[in-house]
């Protein structure tokens, strides 16, 4: 009886090794990258990789895993989301009520849009925009003239996640635990989709709009052409914050257990648990041949091998 306790303890062991994305093959943390304190978001774009760490934004070079300014460029209060498109970064800080502007050429902030608050912000379909919680909106900016750009559109209840692709803004909304699909161009709603239990992200790629459920642990699928799901798949981790797509795959961070999921979007099924060590990640995006994922509570940011 010993010998077969101890033989499926080694062989769960085995198993969780290979599901973390130990093996040789599977995806891994090949890097810890140090960058400022307590990073939330990152973005990839410009030759470089870019992270929100505590109201400043780092610069960190794929060639050689280091930041590379010696100086980290200082954007307004409660920064914690970043953006890229146009020539430029675009910086959320809700606690400023400002939209920071960040050339990426010179490596600072050549406009501050005051005025409006928001918590997430996303570039796509040619404007900026971003989600006001408190009002349950959406807000639009003008990229060129750098300005807000027409009136808020109304969506859910608590917008959290958004971003826009193919004429369309998808954005998943926390309280009533649905996703709004806005047109892009008439800035109007066109749908609006059931999904889980506290949506907070969204991504659209690999054939679909693929939503995290925080608090059923679970991602939707959502089918652009119907506005329906048509999957809901249950992943390994606990407490699926935000997504991104990218590689044949789409990437989820597990908030509670300090993970990153890898979803294969043939067969709408978890293939690999990525274990980040002791840290949360705050978010997921992917560039430059890698995964990227900012590690909450921390000075690190995680590369990770697809």
């Amino acid at each position: 009886m010993k010998r077969r306790i101890v033989f499926s303890v080694l062989a769960v062991a085995a198993l969780a090794l290979i599901g973390a994305g130990c093996g040789s093959n599977g995806p891994k943390v090949q890097k810890k990258i140090t960058v400022g304190q307590d990073p939330s978001d990152v973005v990839a774009a410009y030759n470089a990789v870019w992270v929100v760490n505590d109201d400043a934004v780092g610069r960190v070079d794929p060639k050689t895993n280091a930041l590379a300014l010696k100086k980290f460029i200082i954007a307004g209060q409660g920064a914690g989301s970043i953006a890229a498109g146009e020539n430029a970064l675009w910086v959320a800080a809700n606690l400023s009520n400002e939209v920071d502007v960040i050339d990426p050429s010179r490596n600072r902030i050549v406009k501050r849009i005051g005025g409006i608050a928001g918590s997430e912000i996303t570039f796509g379909d040619g404007a900026v925009w971003l989600t006001q919680a408190g009002a349950g909106t959406i807000q639009r900016i003008d990229p060129v003239k750098r300005r807000i750009a027409g009136r808020p559109v109304k969506v859910g209840q608590q917008p959290a996640g958004l971003t826009a692709a193919n004429g369309s803004v998808w954005v998943s909304n926390q309280a009533d635990s649905t996703v709004t699909r806005v047109d892009a161009k008439a800035n109007k709603v066109v749908a609006t989709i059931k999904v889980g239990a506290n949506p907070t992200d969204v991504a659209v790629g690999e054939g679909g709009v693929w939503v995290t459920n925080a608090n059923d642990d679970t991602v939707s699928r959502i089918d652009p052409a119907t506005n329906k799901v048509v999957a809901t798949i249950k992943v390994k981790g606990q407490a699926p914050s935000d997504v991104a797509t990218g590689f044949g795959a789409v990437w989820v961070s597990e908030t509670n257990s300090n993970s990153v999921g890898r979803i294969d979007p043939k067969d709408n099924k978890q293939t690999d648990e990525i274990d980040t060590k002791a840290y949360a990640p705050a978010d997921v995006a992917v560039g430059f041949g890698s995964v990227w994922a900012p590690l909450a509570h921390s000075n690190q940011l995680a590369r990770i091998k697809p």
